[in-house]
């Protein structure tokens, strides 16, 4: 059952499973839906062939599913068709991406990334970090569909 009751319907909204009465007409509030783009990266090659993007893919489709999220871009580096290092601070398609979040109004709400090593290597924790705190001057989150066990377990 739906936690919103139907517009103009005479039943009541239903909000944690408690009923509130509400006059009849009045407009219920929809819930808003965030805006979420997707960053794949490989590291190698060999990657974009066997496993590494789709998997990042499914996953990350995974979690917006989950979390009702609307996906309105996919930023693919290097194309789909070559590995891009970790360590490479300067990517095509993660300086457009940036760009985009700096000059177009808000265009999304979340950058979604496989993991942490997609933004970063981890010996290059401090530029995932730097995207992180670029895209928070805007009021974009970053998210992770798969947390690292070492991160999980660190406080």
């Amino acid at each position: 059952m739906s936690p919103f009751a139907r517009i103009g319907g005479a039943r009541p909204l239903l909000l944690h499973d408690k009923e509130v009465p509400r006059p009849h007409g009045t407009a219920v509030p929809l819930p808003v839906l965030k805006k979420a783009v997707l960053y794949l990266r490989v590291s190698t090659d060999q990657q974009t062939e066997k496993y590494g993007l789709e998997s990042q893919r499914t996953a990350c489709r995974r979690y917006v599913q989950e979390r009702g999220y609307t996906i309105v871009a996919e930023y693919l580096e290097g194309e789909g068709v070559r590995g891009v290092s970790g360590g490479n601070t300067e990517r095509d398609t993660l300086i457009r991406l940036l760009r985009e979040a700096k000059y177009v109004s808000r265009p999304f709400d979340v950058l979604l990334v496989y993991d942490t090593s997609r933004l970063a290597r981890d010996d290059f924790v401090w530029f995932g970090g730097w995207v992180e705190n670029e895209l928070a001057k805007r009021d974009i989150g970053v998210e992770y569909a798969r947390v690292r066990r070492w991160m999980a377990t660190s406080s």
